[in-house]
């Protein structure tokens, strides 16, 4: 059977038809995409079958589905799991906060279900119903049941029921839920009737089967990618409604992301957002949405009062707690990013019930893995303005939610120094925005003590996560109590700076952050804290390296070593001896060099440290090269590797597949070095290590040259040359990045014809680094 629908027909009924074809009209017909009626055509052709059973459509079976002006985006996911639960169970509650799209998902579910059920699907209207002594009458109006004897109208209903095999859809219950035991009435006097039920709360009977809807996928890489994302589809339906100009651009996926991430997927969020695309682009709207959540409104007159605004959404929602969970939930809106069962006890006095209450009627999620809970932002943005209305209690929360996570912190400090570093790790991603907000808090509030306990172990997430430019929190902590003269507050600015002059030194400034933490040391060695002036000391010995200063390094490390050993320190004297192995090493001291980095490996690898045993694994890697044991060298820089990757630590991740690049070149294997250094340049680049980038730039020019691909390497290294960054040198080198670029190329330039070279040298000169290394990692 060949059917078109009216568009087509239109589109083909002027041109002549083939020989014995014709076009039968099959009348209208509802489709199971529930938007308005299709009028179908047959294609006829004499000598073939041309009588069918009638249309499966909506029309085949008895139902209300209302009519949908809009199409069904996404959700396929969605679609496909309930129709396996209901398949499994005979009540299944679409659970999720308002707006959502939970009775666009149950309507699609039963118009694709509609033939399972051939006595009726029906769609019953909850909202407007305000009592729950209403409900048996809503129902029976729905299938069309008159409920005239002076039986009780619930016996008159299940009566009638008791026989059929129908599907009830209930829509918007959860201002009822005291009347949830009809549902049970129903599935035990009709065998044959299932309930889907859409709503803000959990029914909390017997038999209910749940299904937790999310937002709307938000994810992408291109604009291809992000024109194929249902919530991207849904804000360019929207948008173009409101001006069927709109187009999106590729400049528009930035914005159009952080509006996704603000509504997190809501599809109402979404439409209200779209709605205002004749009037701003898209990046203006996302900063509005930023500012209110009052911005998201809309003056369409057929939206249901409840959905006009997502304040009115979350109005209608929050009628429906209780006043305890009012000032839990409105406490838990200073949290950024989700929280634990024990933070909320701690901040918002949240009991476990509360919170399974709270979750319950879809203000807050849970997630059994992770043992954490969260908000979507629109929800926690109404709970700030709530809580913003007792600026007492506000004022409290705020100073409890800062202790909480100082003292966390702290506690990750003895995790770092003691334990399980990946963990650690773990711990700081999980909350590292309420850790942010926590701290901002302490410095606004000049906490010195509480502020204090964040700084080592944020410093060394940020330095294992690669976050060198976000470091200026460490510099906004060092401005905070830059006028506080002695005291705990002097000791957090000099503490902040040293951390902050760390990032700078790995930003290709390394003079400044030499001087900067020099000066973080002077403060800190007149305080009794040994952990901050060994930072200090720690960041004193990285500018400096970079430097090419290598006696203030030497004298920065073997002060380090001297303070944390006379501290009882096992862990800070095992990182200063890291350092100070490197200071032998570039001294050419290669015995002690290896005796120090020895020790310093076993009390790591007892205390199954990972940060710094990469290190360590580095500088013996180093000695055995420079001994003439590539074998051993291979292995350290793997040992390296693997640890860094264990903690996600990319930076130590880019030095160790860089010296795995120069061990296979010296062992003449020429095809896993490349690999390994395009492997470091990704990473050297995405961290925005301009001087580690062109560091692997030049060891590839190199490895070029040793296999004969000389104009190559002279282009390579000319592009090295025409850099800025190159007058700096990188870790223990004895001379700028420029000075062995210049010397490779002036042994490369006799190799060449001259008129060869000229061209380049200039097609080097020409390109960018920015090109160069785009080039090397798309080949």
């Amino acid at each position: 059977q060949t059917l078109l629908s009216a568009g087509t027909h239109e589109a083909v009924k002027d041109d002549p038809m083939p020989i014995r074809a014709a076009l039968r009209s099959l009348g209208e017909h509802r489709l199971k995409d529930l938007t308005v009626p299709e009028h179908v055509f047959q294609l006829v052709i004499e000598g073939l079958t041309n009588e069918f059973p009638p249309l499966k459509s909506l029309g085949a079976v008895t139902n209300n589905l209302p009519e949908q002006l809009t199409e069904f985006f996404g959700r396929e996911g969605e679609l496909a799991e309930a129709r396996r639960l209901l398949a499994d169970t005979r009540l299944l509650t679409i659970l999720a906060p308002g707006g959502t799209g939970k009775t666009r998902l149950a309507l699609q579910l039963a118009a694709d279900l509609i033939e399972a059920y051939p006595q009726g699907v029906f769609f019953v209207e909850l909202a407007p119903i305000a009592s729950v002594d209403d409900m048996v009458q809503a129902v029976a109006e729905a299938i069309g049941v008159p409920l005239s004897s002076d039986q009780p109208e619930l016996d008159q209903l299940l009566q009638y029921l008791a026989g059929k095999q129908q599907l009830l859809v209930m829509d918007n219950f959860e201002h009822l839920t005291t009347g949830a035991r009809l549902f049970n009435d129903i599935l035990k006097a009709a065998p044959g009737v299932d309930v889907l039920v859409t709503s803000r709360a959990k029914l909390n009977v017997t038999g209910e089967t749940i299904l937790q809807l999310p937002g709307l996928d938000s994810e992408w890489e291109t604009l291809g990618e992000a024109l194929d994302a249902a919530s991207v589809q849904l804000f360019v339906d929207f948008a173009q409604r409101a001006d069927p100009a709109f187009t999106l651009r590729e400049e528009d996926l930035d914005p159009l992301r952080e509006i996704l991430t603000i509504v997190q997927g809501l599809p109402l969020g979404i439409m209200l957002a779209a709605a205002w695309a004749d009037m701003l682009p898209v990046g203006e709207i996302a900063a509005e949405i930023r500012k209110s959540l009052d911005f998201l409104e809309s003056d369409l007159q057929d939206l249901p009062e409840r959905h006009g605004s997502m304040r009115a959404v979350f109005d209608y929602s929050w009628s429906l707690l209780d006043e305890n969970e009012r000032q839990v939930f409105s406490a838990l809106s200073v949290f950024r990013g989700g929280f634990t069962k024990e933070a909320a006890a701690y901040v918002a006095g949240a009991s476990l019930r509360t919170l399974a209450n709270l979750a319950g009627k879809s203000f807050i999620t849970t997630d059994r893995d992770t043992g954490r809970f969260s908000v979507h932002e629109l929800l926690r943005q109404y709970g700030a303005r709530e809580l913003a209305e007792e600026t007492e209690r506000r004022e409290r929360t705020t100073d409890l939610h800062a202790s909480f996570y100082a003292d966390l912190m702290a506690t990750v400090f003895d995790v770092i120094r003691e334990s399980d570093q990946p963990r650690a790790l773990r711990m700081m991603d999980a909350d590292v925005d309420n850790i942010r907000t926590a701290l901002r808090v302490c410095l606004d509030r000049h906490s010195a003590e509480d502020a204090r306990k964040f700084l080592e172990p944020l410093w060394f997430l940020y330095e294992a996560r690669g976050w060198y430019p976000a470091a200026d929190i460490f510099g906004d902590t060092a401005a905070a109590f830059a006028d506080e003269p002695d005291g705990p507050g002097a000791v957090v600015a000099a503490l902040a700076a040293g951390a902050h002059a760390w990032f700078i030194a790995l930003l290709s400034r390394p003079d400044e952050g030499a001087a900067l933490a020099a000066d973080a040391v002077g403060t800190l060695r007149a305080a009794p804290d040994v952990s901050a002036l060994a930072l200090a000391l720690q960041a004193r010995c990285l500018g400096t390296m970079y430097s090419g200063r290598m006696e203030e390094y030497q004298s920065a490390a073997a002060e380090a070593l001297a303070v944390t050993a006379g501290a009882d320190d096992a862990w800070a004297e095992a990182v200063a001896s890291t350092w100070a192995s490197f200071a032998y090493f570039a001294d050419g001291s290669l015995n002690d060099a290896v005796l120090v980095a020895e020790r310093a490996l076993s009390h790591f690898v007892e205390t199954n440290e990972h940060w710094s045993r990469t290190f360590v694994h580095t500088a013996m890697a180093s000695i055995a090269s420079a001994e003439g044991r590539p074998a051993d060298a291979l292995e350290h820089y793997r040992q390296s590797a693997q640890l860094s990757r264990e903690i996600g630590y990319t930076r130590g991740l880019q030095w160790a597949l860089n010296g795995l690049g120069d061990t296979a070149v010296g062992m003449g294997d020429f095809d896993t070095s490349i690999g390994h250094y395009r492997d470091s340049l990704e990473l050297s680049y995405h961290l925005g290590q301009s001087r580690e980038t062109l560091g692997v730039l030049t060891n590839i020019a190199r490895l070029w040259a040793a296999m004969g691909q000389i104009e190559e390497a002279v282009e390579l290294l000319w592009t090295v040359l025409t850099d800025p960054a190159g007058s700096q040198q990188l870790s223990l080198q004895p001379a700028s990045i420029h000075a062995i670029a210049q010397d490779m190329q002036a042994g490369l330039e006799a190799s060449l014809e001259r008129e060869i070279y000229a061209a380049a040298a200039e097609r080097g000169r020409e390109r960018t680094t920015e090109v160069a290394v785009k080039d090397l990692l798309a080949e």
